[in-house]
């Protein structure tokens, strides 16, 4: 959620999806995610997150 919302607030769209095998309702918040966001926003999104959330090293 938090990511969601560094972007929201950069007007880039994102959606967040549970890693495979993480969709399990007993973990709860626990496990990988994915960071959505439509291809022309990729750039933009990667550094934002890069530069705010120090999870630079799990982008692709």
């Amino acid at each position: 959620m938090m990511m969601t919302g560094i972007l929201a607030d950069s007007d880039i769209p994102a959606l967040i999806r549970r890693g495979a095998g993480f969709d399990i309702p007993d973990f709860l918040s626990a496990g990988p995610r994915d960071v959505l966001v439509p291809y022309d926003f990729f750039e933009e999104a990667r550094q934002i997150l890069e530069d705010t959330t120090g999870f630079g090293s799990w982008a692709p």
